[in-house]
């Protein structure tokens, strides 16, 4: 039994074995008649990766600009998920409720390069393109699991049980796809101007590499490879003076699912789970004293599981859940020049 799932369930009394069959079963029938307990699960993520760049740049009589940087990584992310399950209807023998959390921690550090042009073929267009290496970072993952459980123990008596995994350290490579942009702004007299990026990744080409244990991660990076494809991401921008202080500002940004639409012999529910983020804001700005104000509100739709796909057809497939997804974030900047 998996030391972080299966057996935290053997623990507190949620799986039984059988000695003389040696079969593990548990107090659910085998028709599932009295499988109908309600379920929730909730999942809290936070984190950074702050970026240290070092870049050079050339200007060629104010018409060929190039530029490349070094960029090094700081990454700091956690993730939280608890699953409960409660006996809501009273249908299940010695079970009342239980309750499983997971909690995975990612540090480490990173490196990459960037080069780019700028050409001013005209005073008022500028076209651009870049390319972004991939990122290379060296992880390391903390990982535990625990399981709470309100159920009855081998002489039938109810009480509560718990039982936690062991700290799980696993040190790890990850590669990111690298990145290609090609960009355009024309620039309306002295009023504004608009501005339109795309940028291009195949998101099938990371890979892990480099396993704390020697694991050289063969069919995790095959699975990435079915499961994701190269997308291409889209950003529109807008910028009108409405004085010679003030500024109006506009934007959209479209990110298309990365997921193939087939993999693994089946659809994937998230292959149209794609991001769309509405931006408005404006600038003031006076000698040198400036000051900007951006709104983003973003919308996506995805799907995910309750729980890992069962490994036999004994158990129901979970349904997928729908999440109907919104950020508002409004973000300001100050600042003096000297």
């Amino acid at each position: 039994m998996d030391e972080f799932y299966e057996n935290l369930a053997w623990e507190t009394y949620l799986l039984w074995k059988d000695d003389e069959t040696s079969e593990y079963w548990h107090d659910l029938d085998e028709n599932h008649s009295n499988y109908g307990q309600s379920q929730r699960k909730s999942i809290s993520r936070d984190g950074y990766v702050n970026e240290y760049s070092f870049a050079v740049g050339l200007n060629f009589n104010h018409k060929l600009y190039i530029g490349a940087s070094i960029g090094l990584l700081d990454v700091n992310f956690k993730e939280s998920y608890e699953l409960l399950e409660w006996d809501k209807q009273n249908k299940i023998d010695y079970f009342n409720e239980m309750q499983f959390n997971s909690h995975l921690e990612t540090t480490g550090t990173g490196y990459n390069g960037k080069i780019g042009i700028i050409y001013k073929p005209i005073n008022a267009l500028r076209l651009g393109a870049s390319l972004h290496t991939p990122t290379f970072y060296n992880l390391h993952d903390f990982f535990r699991t625990s399981m709470y459980a309100n159920v009855a123990d081998e002489n039938g008596e109810m009480g509560n049980f718990e039982a936690k995994s062991r700290y799980s350290d696993y040190d790890y490579d990850l590669e990111t796809p690298l990145k290609a942009t090609l960009s355009a702004a024309y620039v309306i007299g002295k009023k504004g101007l608009i501005s339109v990026d795309y940028e291009y990744a195949d998101y099938g080409s990371a890979s892990l590499r480099r396993g704390g244990n020697g694991y050289n991660f063969v069919n995790e990076n095959n699975e990435i490879a079915e499961a994701y494809r190269g997308v291409g991401n889209l950003r529109i921008g807008g910028e009108f003076m409405a004085t010679s202080n003030i500024s109006l500002r506009a934007g959209f940004e479209n990110y298309p699912s990365p997921y193939n639409t087939n993999a693994f012999g089946a659809n994937q529910p998230n292959a149209d789970s794609k991001l769309n983020v509405y931006a408005a804001g404006f600038g003031y700005r006076t000698g040198g004293f400036f000051f900007d104000v951006a709104y983003r509100y973003s919308v996506q739709n995805s799907f995910d599981l309750m729980y890992p796909e069962p490994p036999t057809d004994f158990y129901n497939m979970p349904e997928m859940v729908e999440f109907n997804s919104t950020k508002n974030n409004v973000m300001f900047t100050l600042g003096f020049k000297f």
